[in-house]
């Protein structure tokens, strides 16, 4: 997700593939587009991308990503987005509850001007929607705190919070930094 000083790149879920290595296991995970890009360069003004991927999905990453780039194009249809909508709804798992068992993984890599990565880090997590849910409500109990110091506007989470309260506030929530992660582009 490549950036400007002003605006990202609204690159699509699945633009790229990475593999890193987490538990001693080769890993793949899909980029998707995110806040990240938006929130982080407000902190750390030397970034120029942000690219995050997700890697939960496991061996059905490369055939996710075949679909996410062949449905892009229909997708700019609304009666098309509306009658996938309708016939998701039917597909097993549509009502799925949030597995107990399941974990997240998600790999974020920083880039300078020239594409050199300056930081990269693996998160390990609760399944998705139980850490999405948890990160969300971990957010707005923060902030609704009597002695919460939050500037007025829209930010992203590092420069609402600190990087340190932030890093406090996922380890409650279930999400933590796999030690010795490496990505590679691919």
């Amino acid at each position: 997700m490549q950036l400007t000083r002003c605006h990202a790149d609204p690159a699509r879920a699945g633009k790229r593939v990475r593999t890193f290595h987490y538990g001693g296991v080769k890993r793949t995970a899909m980029t998707v587009p995110g806040t990240e890009h938006l929130g982080l360069p407000e902190v750390f003004p030397q970034l120029e991308s942000v690219e995050v991927g997700l890697g939960w999905l496991g061996r059905w990453t490369r055939p996710v990503q075949i679909a996410a780039t062949v449905q892009a194009p229909v997708l700019r249809s609304a009666k098309v987005r509306a009658a996938l909508a309708r016939w998701s709804e039917r597909l097993p798992g549509s009502q799925r509850e949030p597995d107990p068992d399941g974990r997240s993984l998600v790999i974020a890599v920083a880039r300078d001007g020239h594409g050199r990565p300056l930081a990269t880090t693996a998160l390990t997590g609760p399944d998705p929607y139980e850490m999405t849910g948890s990160l969300l409500a971990w957010g707005a109990a923060r902030a609704a705190q009597p002695d919460a110091v939050l500037k007025p506007g829209a930010h992203g989470p590092v420069a609402a919070f600190g990087l340190e309260t932030l890093r406090l506030g996922a380890a409650e929530a279930g999400v933590h930094e796999v030690d010795g992660a490496s990505a590679r582009r691919r």
